[in-house]
């Protein structure tokens, strides 16, 4: 049953009621069958806000098929209070290198998530979008690919300011470290914007997502597609079509040499994961054909969720049938290539252990998910997490060649991200969901 806006209601005896119904309608658009998204596994959250309650999103539920019961209640003053009270120790994080000692992190997101409980790692910026019980408030936090175009892009600062003109009511933040920091930051960043009363209705966060809030799903609808509409009209008409300057579609990968590239990963990870070939969608395999867009990606994933599903950055093997006889070599060198960058030079594992590409990019061919199998033996699930996520990120590119291209999360930030235990939590919810 397809929920209808006008349908949605604030019910005060079980005010989950009405925001699990939004969430549905609001988590409706998907790719591949939208030239956009609003989320993708369990990204984005929402939220509405009475007062002294605030009912939010748990952590790794799907917007799309969220019930009354993946809301979590929280004490709104409670929650407020205590990030204030953490804002000295959060300032001491950001401003440490954690890639040397990732303790401070750690120390922080125990506070913090133990004053979330149930609720989602973003909570703490819900809490602070106040509502009544006369006047509640309807919060939504997604992750639309078409404005992470703009967000994920080098220049965002300057094109937001550019489209929307200075409105007071929409604003922009850079990227800040999710969880805990965003909550205590986006907080700090509310009080200021108060004081100079410019209470914001739609935040705009650097390669992250963006957040509306409103006294009705009506009036939250009519921001996000004020939003969306403004960003578009920024691109060009062909710019899926026209993907990366790719005009043409590209030719259907030769099924011998995919396979060629399967055995080789088989024999390369052994029999633990799954390996899965993925060479259909056209804007995949537009980014494919093209060297700079495969270049700027194996920099770095542009946002969070892409860094979490995806890993932090695809391993790219440069396998040309027509000069090897088969893919085993070339799959060696660019692995000895990875592990010296991002296990030695850059190593992203806390412990010092071998980071592990999730995904490898092989150019003009195709795109293959290494899904770690879970105890039933099923790798199927993480790999389409892996492509799924490469998939946003393809869209996010594209669209981002408008105001500038992609701009790759940083070395820091793709550190924070992958030994984040709060985002480790939420991927392994989203895996028993899937």
């Amino acid at each position: 049953m397809v929920i209808q806006l006008d349908e949605i209601k604030f019910t005060p005896a079980d005010p989950r009621v009405g925001i699990a119904n939004f969430s549905q309608y609001f988590g409706q658009r998907k790719l591949p069958r939208s030239i956009w998204q609003n989320y993708y596994w369990g990204g984005g959250n929402a939220s509405i806000n009475i007062g002294d309650k605030l009912y939010v999103k748990k952590s790794g539920k799907y917007l799309s098929t969220i019930t009354a019961n993946g809301f979590a209640e929280v004490d709104v003053d409670k929650i407020t209070t205590g990030l204030a009270k953490l804002q000295g120790q959060c300032k001491r994080v950001l401003e440490t290198d954690y890639t040397k000692d990732f303790s401070c992190v750690d120390t922080l997101d125990k506070k913090v998530l133990k004053l979330f409980g149930e609720g989602s790692v973003e909570t703490g910026f819900h809490a602070k979008l106040a509502g009544t019980l006369d006047k509640p408030r309807w919060n939504m936090h997604d992750h639309n690919s078409l404005v992470n175009g703009l967000l994920c892009s080098k220049y965002a600062d300057f094109h937001v300011d550019r489209i929307f003109k200075g409105d007071k009511h929409i604003k922009y933040m850079p990227f800040i470290e999710p969880g805990a920091p965003l909550s205590i930051r986006f907080n700090q960043y509310m009080d200021e914007w108060r004081k100079k009363d410019e209470e914001p209705s739609v935040i705009l966060m650097g390669q992250h997502g963006k957040i509306q809030t409103a006294n009705s799903p009506k009036e939250l609808c009519e921001l996000a597609d004020y939003v969306v509409d403004k960003v578009r009209a920024e691109l060009p008409r062909n710019w899926l079509s026209n993907a990366f300057g790719i005009k043409e579609t590209p030719k259907e990968s030769n099924p011998r040499d995919i396979a060629n590239v399967i055995e080789s990963l088989k024999r390369m990870y052994g029999d633990d994961v799954t390996i899965k070939a993925f060479t259909k969608h056209e804007v995949v395999q537009k980014m494919l054909h093209s060297r700079e867009a495969v270049g700027l990606i194996e920099q770095g994933m542009p946002n969070p969720d892409a860094a979490v599903y995806a890993g932090a950055a695809p391993m790219v093997v440069n396998y040309v049938p027509i000069y090897h006889d088969g893919a085993w070599e070339p799959l060696k060198k660019a692995r000895r290539k990875y592990v010296q960058k991002w296990t030695v030079e850059q190593p992203l594992n806390d412990d010092g252990s071998e980071y592990v590409a999730k995904l490898v990019l092989v150019p003009r061919l195709g795109a293959f998910a290494i899904g770690k199998k879970d105890e039933k033996g099923d790798g199927d699930k993480k790999c389409n997490q892996i492509y799924s996520s490469l998939l946003d990120t393809a869209h996010v590119m594209a669209a981002a060649d408008a105001f500038g291209g992609m701009k790759s999360l940083s070395y820091k930030h793709l550190y924070y991200i992958n030994n984040w235990k709060a985002e480790h939590r939420r991927e392994v919810i989203a895996d028993k969901m899937a």
